[in-house]
């Protein structure tokens, strides 16, 4: 009988010792698929980590110094003998339109944005989002707004929390333009083209209610978090305008209250210098905050470069454990065939041929095995890297929280990344094909050594 039809005999005639073997390249193959997934996947969110900060620097109102100004501005009083401090306008807590137009000629910005703080607004012909569970006694009751020269470089558009659905997005020369969300698209039955109405949360006669034509449908990816409570501050009950639209709205025209600033750096290697440059620039240098976008970048590409590190390590321990178990199983499936191998060595077979069909068992479980994996892989990888790269962003939310006045966006949105995208590719299948080959083939030499160092006799002897 030839070595091919003795090892198939042989795997269909003992079940339970085939299911093993092939459980356990099963399991091999799999996490090797998904380690080498892990490493394909921390690259493509590294690259997104990298993106959502980019070449950028941030202009923002220096904390400190606006509660020393506000402390000098005359209060008003309340009752239980308590003090208010009021701003007397909104240019006192804004970014100046003069800085920032000085800011945007230094030579090396490409382009900038501006961001208005957010600004309760009234919607007037249409309904909004409304949760059943929240408590809507202390909410606004309305809608919440953010201006923009270019809406495409907002912080929630950088980071990825929103991505344009339908229409475009607010340009530097749109006027009365909004993008909103898909969910209040749909209760209100609205299309890029329509027309909504919006009045001013303070103005009860509606004297500054203005028509706004919808030109974009954004939909939610992370969710845009505020340190305000209610419906009115929710992402879906968010809408993004062209930047003169809230100071038209509350009633304040000619008195915009920026948020930031956001410079965009043509030329990376020289960040540094246009930085210096623009540090320079600003007169009243109190008043700012300078926020390097960059090391935020760069402090994320490290983090996540840990999830290549763990998928290293992920491989390491796949291989590490795969050797010692298909050993041991070789091992005992060799010495538990110990009879069979006397009566092939007294009809006069060598050695190497009975090992070469121990070697072709284990190839052809192997690659059923290993074939079964492929099909099961994708959700396997998906898993193990959702789970290490998830690990990695809380782990750089963590670091950015601490880190304080370092964190970018308007309205207080986090830097979080939505999943990530797995590919296994025929490379990785071929791979780890091969690896599930050379395991085997390395394991049955292994563990046939021990049979290679007992004589003929010695085994024939042992049979009795």
């Amino acid at each position: 009988m030839r070595i091919w039809k003795r090892s198939m005999f042989s795997v269909v005639r003992k079940p339970l010792k085939t299911l093993l073997l092939f459980s356990v390249v099963f399991v091999i193959s799999s996490l090797l698929l998904a380690g080498m997934a892990g490493k394909n996947s921390s690259i493509q969110v590294q690259d997104k980590a990298k993106a959502s900060a980019g070449s950028s620097v941030r202009l923002e109102i220096n904390l400190e110094d606006y509660r020393k100004r506000s402390g000098e501005v005359p209060g008003i009083p309340l009752p239980g003998n308590l003090w208010m401090s009021t701003a007397p306008n909104n240019s006192f807590s804004s970014v100046l339109t003069e800085d920032i137009k000085a800011l945007a000629g230094i030579e090396g910005i490409s382009g900038y944005n501006v961001t208005t703080y957010n600004t309760v607004a009234v919607p007037v012909d249409f309904t909004r989002i409304e949760y059943k569970d929240v408590d809507q006694s202390q909410d606004f009751l309305g809608v919440n707004l953010y201006g923009d020269l270019d809406t495409s470089r907002n912080p929630n558009v950088l980071n990825g929390n929103i991505v344009l659905k339908e229409g475009r997005w607010v340009k530097e020369d749109d006027r009365d333009a909004a993008v909103i969300s898909e969910e209040l698209a749909q209760l209100n039955n609205l299309e890029t083209g329509d027309t909504i109405t919006l009045g001013g949360y303070h103005d009860k006669q509606g004297e500054n209610d203005r028509k706004i034509s919808v030109v974009g449908i954004f939909q939610i990816k992370n969710k845009i978090s505020h340190t305000m409570t209610g419906d009115t501050f929710t992402s879906e009950n968010t809408i993004f305008t062209n930047l003169r639209f809230p100071e038209i709205i509350q009633g304040s025209e000619g008195d915009p209250g920026y948020q930031q600033a956001l410079f965009l750096v043509e030329d990376m290697d020289k960040y540094e210098h246009v930085k210096a440059e623009m540090e320079k620039a600003v007169v009243t240098k109190e008043r700012y905050d300078l926020i390097d976008n960059q090391g935020i970048s760069s402090r994320m590409a490290d983090n996540f470069h840990d999830l290549s590190k763990a998928s290293d390590i992920m491989l390491a321990i796949v291989v590490i454990s795969s050797v010692f178990l298909l050993f041991l199983i070789f091992l005992y499936w060799i010495k538990s065939r110990n009879h069979e191998i006397g009566i092939y060595l007294a009809m006069g077979d060598s050695k190497k041929k009975i090992w070469a069909q121990f070697l072709t068992e284990g190839l052809v479980i192997g690659i059923f095995a290993f074939a079964l994996s492929i099909a099961a892989a994708p959700a396997i990888a998906g898993t193990a890297a959702e789970y290490m790269a998830g690990s990695q962003a809380k782990e750089a939310e963590r670091k950015k929280e601490a880190d304080a006045g370092m964190v970018s966006g308007g309205g207080g949105e986090t830097e979080t990344f939505a999943g990530v995208r797995i590919d296994i590719t025929r490379d990785m299948r071929a791979l780890t094909g091969i690896s599930v080959v050379i395991l085997i083939a390395g394991t049955v030499s292994l563990a046939g050594a021990v049979m290679m160092r007992k004589s003929p006799v010695h085994i024939l002897s042992e049979m009795s």
